[in-house]
């Protein structure tokens, strides 16, 4: 898992009432692997997220040179933890709009 980088986040409004509900899909790109999220409240503003943390990943790396290590878990954990955050809105908001 520590050498799964993080490619590409997206998300896509497929129609006019994705845009006035604010909801949407989520595509995470992980090198082979894509992952697709549907009916995300507000996307573009979990991308955000997304794309936020990965920064903050990629710039811990100058950080930690002397100890990979340290680098690797660092990484490792914020990334989980984005991916958390998002995942759990998505449960939240679809276990929500099935009632």
């Amino acid at each position: 898992m520590q050498r799964v980088s993080l490619e590409t986040v997206t998300d896509e409004q497929n129609s006019l009432a994705d845009t006035l509900f604010k909801k949407g899909d989520i595509s995470i790109r992980l090198e082979e692997e894509e992952h697709l999220f549907r009916n995300v409240h507000q996307p573009s503003q979990q991308v955000s997220k997304i794309l936020t943390w990965k920064e903050r990943i990629l710039g811990t790396r100058t950080s930690y040179e002397n100890n990979p290590t340290d680098q690797a878990r660092d990484k490792y954990e914020l990334l989980v933890e984005a991916l958390g955050e998002v995942v759990s809105e998505y449960v939240e908001k679809k276990d929500k709009s099935h009632y």
